[in-house]
């Protein structure tokens, strides 16, 4: 009896034990583990987890489960769109929206309007940094303007193209908003400058050595839409903040803000630099094609409040995100709207939609990241801390 009541005792045990694999347990028998609070977890819940957490630096994230399950399928890390900001004037303050249209050409009202010299040739803050402080605002049928000293302005929206304005080499017509117009600005500016209206946004095509037939942009530098990430920015902070360039010998005092780099979409949740693989995305239920990496120009290292100029970012983004003698973040994008959105759709779409909104919280995906990145992997990664 004693024996067998051991024996009963040691059959109570192993019972008790879960089966080791490989003893003739189905792979696809769901194991539970304790988490660190008492929670139990399937096998398959911690494989989820573990898979997850690999590839999530690749801007996405699969779920592979047992064999009898669903096959592994791309599914979206949490990431989503963080702000939406638009330039009603190109150079001159911008805003933060809530939602917004987009257009074939980038968010509706998005630099419609731009100011260019006595030679038609555009007039950015690189130069002419006070731009800056311009507050534009888009009302119906026009614009409001104001400036710190200046009265208030409201331009009407000419309509009729009477000038031929260069932005970049691109010969393009637009309309003159008129002699008040440009004694405002040029009093702001200190110098002779004229305000111009793009009334149609389709007069300019974007670059056909990075585009589709249909692509077209306003007076935005060269694409449609500019997108940053968050991440990327932290990362970029932490390397000013270990080693940037300092002032007569005083570090740099405040993190960058993201309205440096003057995008209009900006992303939360990718790992840092991610998006330099990135080809094809989805905000919402829009898809975009990832068009170039964004060159940075002397206009970041202006303070967009105060004006003051200073070596950051470009002295960090130099060492960290240099290639072919540039520095790089950020990055262009092309929405799938119109004719490109008939012709990824085979035509089973009709014939493409023409706008849609966006809002701040929309889920953002990666569709595809094969992308060849202009800075190269490790150095755009680089170091942290």
């Amino acid at each position: 009896m004693h024996h067998m009541a051991t024996l009963d005792t040691i059959r109570t045990r192993g019972a008790a034990r879960p089966p080791r694999l490989g003893s003739g347990l189905n792979c696809n028998s769901p194991r539970q583990s304790r988490s660190p609070r008492g929670q139990t977890r399937t096998r398959a819940e911690q494989t989820r987890t573990r898979w997850q957490t690999r590839t999530r630096v690749q801007g996405h994230s699969r779920t592979r489960v047992g064999r009898s399950a669903a096959p592994p399928r791309l599914t979206p890390v949490p990431m989503t769109l963080a702000r939406l900001r638009r330039y009603p004037v190109k150079s001159c303050r911008g805003e933060d929206l809530e939602s917004a249209q987009l257009e074939r050409w980038g968010l509706a009202g998005d630099r419609r309007w731009m100011l260019v010299d006595t030679d038609g040739v555009k007039v950015t803050a690189r130069e002419t940094h006070v731009l800056l402080t311009v507050v534009p605002e888009l009302v119906p049928g026009g614009l409001r303007l104001s400036a710190p000293g200046a009265e208030p302005l409201l331009v009407t929206e000419p309509g009729i193209p009477d000038v031929e304005v260069d932005i970049w080499g691109n010969r393009v017509l637009a309309s003159s908003a008129g002699e008040q117009a440009a004694e405002w600005f040029s009093a702001v500016a200190g110098r002779p400058v004229r305000l111009v209206f793009l009334d149609d946004p389709t007069r300019r095509p974007v670059d056909p050595a990075r585009s589709r037939h249909g692509d077209v942009v306003t007076f935005a530098d060269a694409f449609p839409l500019l997108m940053a990430s968050t991440s990327s920015l932290d990362r970029l902070n932490d390397w000013i903040r270990d080693g940037g360039t300092t002032v007569a010998g005083v570090p740099p005092s405040e993190p960058l803000d993201i309205r440096r780099f003057r995008p209009n979409l900006v992303i939360d949740g990718a790992e840092p630099f991610a998006e330099d693989t990135w080809s094809r995305i989805r905000i919402g239920d829009t898809e975009f094609r990832v068009a170039a990496d964004c060159s940075r120009c002397v206009l970041t290292t202006v303070h967009p409040d105060t004006i003051e100029r200073g070596p950051e970012p470009i002295a960090t983004l130099s060492r960290h995100r240099k290639a072919e003698g540039k520095v790089w973040f950020a990055v262009d994008l092309i929405p799938e709207l119109g004719e490109a959105e008939t012709e990824r759709t085979g035509g089973t779409g009709g014939a493409g939609r023409t706008s849609v909104s966006l809002r701040v919280g929309d889920p953002v995906e990666v569709l595809e990241a094969n992308r060849h990145p202009t800075v190269p992997r490790a150095t755009a990664l680089g170091a942290r801390g």
